[in-house]
């Protein structure tokens, strides 16, 4: 009796941590593929690096490029955390590296890597935020992923308030704006200004910029 009664505890310990690690409904990987044990495999969407120099030296932004496939900008930004912070581009975490200081939006921010976030209220301004978080590896994120993709470094999917927010480097006010033709495919570029380099992030009709200069 009492090896039954052990049992049955391992079984309900055994499903309950089994279910404490399946994406819960509305999550970022609720509806992901999963391999032939069940793993989740994130869908592969195309990734790229743009590459500008300033005063001589590199600035760099590796991101990935989802679609919106028929979905708006205003419908991804109804699902957004209470924080309003916005994981831009698709997979692993959106960075900026930059080989010598930079003057961003007036903050300085020293030479190296950061992960790059979107504050994104329901009214006023959306700020461009970097971090010197790295991001968190899938596999802490989701155990149950599967194990060739777990080291990937992604957003911090759980908390960016909560977890990240005093590893924040700068935070400034980006420019709205509207492009003829719409975009399907998220975007990034750098490219040459009057100041030093602008920064654009453009998806369906919108666009935002941020200006990018050397430190003085």
């Amino acid at each position: 009796m009492h090896f039954r009664y052990a049992v049955f505890i391992l079984s309900i310990t055994f499903m309950a941590t089994l279910m404490a690690q399946q994406p819960q409904p509305g999550s970022p990987f609720s509806n992901l593929p999963r391999d032939s044990q069940g793993r989740i495999l994130p869908r592969e969407i195309p990734r790229e690096t743009i590459t500008a120099t300033l005063n001589g030296k590199a600035v760099s932004i590796n991101y990935g490029r989802p679609s919106l496939e028929g979905r708006t900008v205003e419908d991804l930004l109804k699902k957004l955390p209470q924080d309003r912070m916005w994981r831009i581009g698709g997979n692993q975490v959106t960075s900026l590296t930059a080989e010598a200081d930079l003057d961003v939006g007036g903050q300085n921010v020293p030479a190296g890597k950061y992960s790059i976030y979107v504050y994104a209220p329901e009214s006023g301004d959306w700020q461009l935020a970097l971090n010197k978080d790295p991001g968190i590896e899938l596999g802490k994120l989701l155990p149950i992923v599967s194990p060739e993709v777990a080291r990937e470094l992604w957003p911090r999917l759980d908390g960016y308030d909560k977890n990240i927010k005093g590893s924040e480097v700068a935070r400034v006010v980006m420019k709205p704006g509207s492009i003829g033709k719409p975009t399907d495919i998220f975007t990034m570029r750098l490219a040459p200004s009057s100041r030093g380099l602008l920064l654009t992030m453009s998806w369906g009709d919108r666009s935002w910029t941020t200006e990018l200069d050397a430190t003085r």
